[in-house]
């Protein structure tokens, strides 16, 4: 796991520059809560209501806090993760059962059956991926939204 985090590591700092940070080096000091709140959630409460409930849908994907985390946590996936997509959906997607039908027409049916290994093993690369994002955090000054001129 060790190894697996110091690799993540340098592509966690450019999902942090790039998704919070706006190309900056200073964040939101908020962003510290979101991302050490990460793992405990979802080691509690499971990946998918974790997501679930960091997925606001209510608000432009880019323009909340919480889904800036998710989309850099989005961008630190292999390259073959459509960059459009919720975390949410493409945990879900990648975690289905095979038979032959898309995560959307599942969802038409609402007969989604995930299946358990690939979702332990999307959510132990989930749980290295904020490791690494809280890790590369520090390499980025704190500031209050206010006094944050870099975003």
């Amino acid at each position: 796991m060790n190894d697996r985090i110091n690799q993540l590591i340098p592509i966690a700092i450019d999902a942090i520059r790039i998704k919070i940070a706006n190309g900056g080096s200073s964040i939101p000091k908020e962003y510290k809560g979101y991302i050490n709140a990460l793992g405990p959630s979802i080691l509690q409460a499971g990946l998918i209501a974790t997501l679930a409930f960091c997925t606001d849908r209510k608000k432009s994907i880019e323009n909340t806090d919480r889904n800036n985390v998710l989309n850099a946590l989005l961008f630190m996936l292999p390259p073959k993760a459509e960059r459009e997509m919720h975390l949410l959906k493409y945990v879900m997607t990648e975690c289905l059962k095979q038979d032959g039908q898309s995560y959307e027409q599942r969802e038409k049916l609402a007969t989604v059956d995930l299946d358990q290994k690939k979702l332990e093993a999307m959510e132990e690369t989930i749980l290295e991926m904020v490791i690494a994002l809280k890790l590369a955090l520090k390499t980025f000054k704190l500031a209050d939204k206010t006094e944050n001129s870099d975003q």
